[in-house]
């Protein structure tokens, strides 16, 4: 029998919290509270994973050894931490590759993310002994591989909403334009980047358009969009004669 004790209050632990209860899998959940002395915070903890066979540990990545390491009482149980980047001794990694933000999903979105797990030689540590009651795809890599891994999860993620967070807010201060006339663009730069792969990109660094794009970098001059538009166009476009000064 699989039973579960999520450790955390987070956004990670809200949101496994709320999949399982739309799946009707019974958990229990521990979080630290501010008002607890410590020794009134380790009662509860040892009372919330009495009776769990699977712990998850969805605190900071940087508290999970130590976690572990104070806690002997979690010795015997199976330990899965969610970690994207880091790896642990003894602790099955399950990564879900998906933003988690305040509002919880719905069955079909949590069903639906893929869960990149650590390739290990331990068979209680594979995907369908750790959560047999789920259905998500699943994809190994090795532990080593985890940071770069990761790293290719914040540009894709990550580095994106900079941008159109950037973007949008120079745009609404300087010339005026609403955040939602960038809607339907970047849906459908989505859309067809899943549909068209690398063939999806249009603009000037599609057509190699050198007189536009120092145009733009002009325009940017001093703002730090400016150095990310040129980082950019060099990666892309290696050859070409770029600056901010407007140039050709």
């Amino acid at each position: 029998m699989t039973n579960y004790c999520i450790i955390g209050g987070g956004r990670l632990a809200r949101h496994f919290s709320h999949y399982f209860r739309l799946l009707g899998i019974p958990h229990s959940q521990w979080r630290r509270t501010p008002a607890d002395k410590p020794c009134a915070d380790k009662v509860r903890l040892k009372q919330a994973t009495a009776d769990a066979s699977h712990v998850l540990l969805l605190i900071n990545d940087q508290a999970i050894a130590k976690f572990v390491s104070g806690n002997d009482f979690l010795a015997g149980k199976i330990l899965i931490h969610c970690s994207g980047a880091h790896s642990y001794a003894s602790i099955a990694g399950v990564h879900p590759l998906m933003t988690f933000g305040e509002e919880l999903y719905d069955l079909a979105t949590y069903e639906a993310i893929p869960m990149v797990c650590e390739a290990s030689s331990h068979e209680e540590f594979q995907f369908q002994h750790l959560f047999p009651q789920l259905n998500n795809p699943v994809h190994i890599i090795p532990p080593e591989q985890k940071a770069l891994y990761h790293a290719y999860c914040v540009c894709a993620g990550n580095f994106s909403q900079l941008l159109w967070q950037m973007s949008a807010e120079e745009m609404q201060a300087r010339l005026g334009l609403p955040v939602e006339v960038l809607e339907p663009y970047l849906q459908k730069n989505l859309e067809n980047f899943f549909s068209q792969g690398s063939t999806a990109l249009t603009g000037p660094l599609a057509r190699g358009d050198q007189k536009t794009i120092n145009a733009n970098l002009a325009a940017l001059k001093n703002q730090p969009l400016a150095a990310i538009y040129q980082q950019f166009s060099k990666a892309f476009l290696p050859a070409a004669d770029l600056s901010t000064s407007g140039g050709h």
